[in-house]
């Protein structure tokens, strides 16, 4: 009896030190989440939510010309576990000097994706999305990795923009998409990965044309019971 309670005592010991071990990883991957400062001419709100205690997506925000030109970056790791975890943060990484290159976003997921190929598990694939708001050419541009579809609301009128392309690491040479769209004044735009993409139903995205309604409703996919995959959005308003 005293083996058997000394078993229960240790292995409560143990799943114990693994709950703090992912309470610190979770504090520790939030904190690199960086919301996007106020800016003039654009407004930038995110949605982050991890299926677990721990996530496999990530984004990125930051200026590349002060008040110009800033770029978003958001990767979604197949999983969601402490592996996955692990991955994101090299993803991270490798976000933060992609970033910093001046080369277009294609060039900077070809540059991540053999990186990856060289140094993360052959089972780990990675989707990607970079963007880049020019304010002062007034133009958005883009590049994917496994990110297929993204919503722009102008005018009124909400449409999904098809992006096909296919996920870094799987195959030798990346299948990317990348194309640019002219801003116009009020335009709205919405990236979200997988965790949010598969609770949406096309007749619903009509509230994407009011931008605080649409940041809402992904918000409450995001803490759907339903959810079965970490959950992030950038969102994106051009002002006025």
């Amino acid at each position: 009896f005293l083996a058997s309670l000394r078993d229960v005592t240790a292995e409560h010991k143990r799943q114990q030190k693994i709950s703090q071990e992912l309470n610190l990883a979770r504090d520790l991957q939030k904190a690199t989440l960086r919301e996007f400062p106020p800016a003039t001419g654009v407004t930038v709100r995110t949605v982050y939510e991890a299926v677990g205690a721990v996530s496999g997506d990530i984004y990125l925000l930051e200026w590349v010309v002060p008040g110009q030109v800033f770029r978003g970056y958001i990767a979604d790791v197949i999983g969601h576990d402490i592996a996955a975890a692990l991955v994101t943060s090299a993803m991270s990484v490798l976000l933060h000097e992609a970033a910093e290159m001046r080369i277009s976003l294609a060039e900077q997921l070809d540059w991540i994706h053999h990186r990856t190929l060289k140094s993360f598990p052959e089972d780990f694939f990675v989707a990607v999305a970079a963007i880049e708001v020019d304010l002062d050419a007034r133009q958005l541009r883009y590049a994917t990795a496994g990110i297929n579809q993204f919503w722009q609301a102008r005018q009124g009128k909400v449409e999904r923009i098809a992006a096909p392309s296919l996920f870094l690491s799987v195959t030798e040479n990346p299948d990317l998409c990348a194309g640019e769209v002219e801003l116009q004044p009020g335009d709205i735009y919405y990236f979200p990965t997988d965790g949010l993409t598969d609770l949406m139903k096309q007749e619903e995205t009509g509230c994407f044309a009011d931008f605080d309604a649409g940041v809402a409703w992904l918000e409450r996919l995001a803490v759907s019971p339903l959810r079965r995959d970490d959950a992030t959005a950038i969102c994106i308003r051009i002002e006025e």
